[in-house]
């Protein structure tokens, strides 16, 4: 279930130097000597605290159309913390630095080393890089050209995804750091984004209940641009075997939507999805890619598991994240305490 995250840091260490030597008859040796510098450049991602989700708080504003408005046109992201944990899944206890700038390439277009490709080869967690290798050459691909998502899957999904004005997305992202799921209104109905989830088990509730973390809502929210809503929808897609292979399945469900296929009516040869993936990255066929892994199984009779609705609310856009929030009196909208201005009034 845990899929190693890695973190890529730039780092370099440039020593010059340089000695001249020379004899005269007549006048004594000149030497000269180049100056020594070190420079060292370092990037971290942190990791925010987490959400909790909360019922509103009942609290009665002034209503923020009619009061000063906010600097951002959107909710400014708040500090992150915890430097030792990126968003996207657990960081390798090894020295990152060391790993990604003396290892050999595998792709180095790609940014794949030799390490991701072991990964595919014993079929272990897929971390941050290969995913991003495989967004990478769908970028290039033109049926893809009009298509939202795709972005970086390093930073939070709050904190790092832009807000995008295409009709359509997809998009890979971490459940509380240890488990792929893809995001796509490709093939959903108005207003609705549906969740590609190949370990669903992970996060049910009971029988009949499965929740996620509002980072899954906040994504939706950062990409697709909902108005008032959003239906949120848990398709009945294949089922990994073991606690390994929700990258594999991720990435796999993201392909099919690209091209147009639809994962709820698709077997995936789990066994396959490792060794075509890296055959993927050489010759950057993806019908190939499809037709080797996967076959057309009949429409499931039920196609979706759990759906809910995702308020989207305040000028942000965005859901309920926990965090204290007011209902104004004229408009009846609920809005953040950190988006606006407004007088937050406690009851008591």
């Amino acid at each position: 279930m845990h899929e190693t995250s890695q973190l890529f840091l730039n780092s370099g260490n440039t020593i010059l130097s340089d000695w001249v030597e020379r004899e005269s008859d007549t006048s004594d040796a000149v030497q000269s000597e180049a100056e020594a510098s070190d420079t060292k450049e370092s990037t971290e991602i942190k990791q925010p605290p987490p959400f909790i989700k909360t019922s509103y708080p009942v609290h009665l504003i002034d209503c923020p159309e009619e009061s000063e408005p906010n600097v951002f046109s959107s909710r400014p992201p708040d500090k992150p913390s915890d430097p030792g944990v990126t968003c996207t899944g657990k960081r390798s206890g090894k020295n990152e630095s060391q790993s990604v700038e003396e290892e050999d390439f595998w792709i180095k277009e790609l940014c794949l080393k030799l390490s991701d490709k072991r990964i595919l080869e014993k079929g272990h967690w897929v971390n941050d890089r290969i995913i991003m290798a495989v967004f990478k050459i769908l970028r290039l691909h033109p049926f893809t050209a009009e298509l939202g998502g795709l972005q970086d899957v390093i930073p939070a999904v709050k904190y790092g995804f832009t807000k995008e004005n295409r009709e359509h997305f997809v998009q890979i992202i971490n459940v509380r750091g240890n488990h792929w799921i893809t995001l796509s209104n490709i093939k959903s109905c108005v207003d609705e984004v549906r969740i590609y989830d190949s370990f669903v088990n992970l996060n049910r509730k009971g029988k009949d209940q499965i929740s996620y973390p509002v980072d899954v809502e906040q994504c939706v929210c950062r990409i697709a641009s909902p108005l008032g809503f959003v239906n949120m929808v848990v398709t009945n897609v294949q089922q990994q075997k073991g606690g390994s292979a929700c990258g594999l399945f991720a990435i796999s469900n993201t392909i099919a939507l690209c091209f147009g296929k639809d994962p709820i009516t698709l077997k995936w040869n789990q066994g396959m999805l490792g060794p075509t993936l890296m055959r993927l990255f050489v010759d950057r066929d993806f019908p190939s890619y499809l037709k080797s892994t996967s076959q057309h199984k009949d429409t499931p009779i039920r196609k979706f598991l759990f759906e809910w609705v995702c308020w989207v609310h305040c000028h942000c856009a965005m859901p309920d994240d926990g965090e204290l929030m007011g209902k104004c009196k004229k408009c009846k909208r609920w809005f953040h305490s950190s988006c606006e201005q407004g007088d937050f009034k406690d009851p008591e």
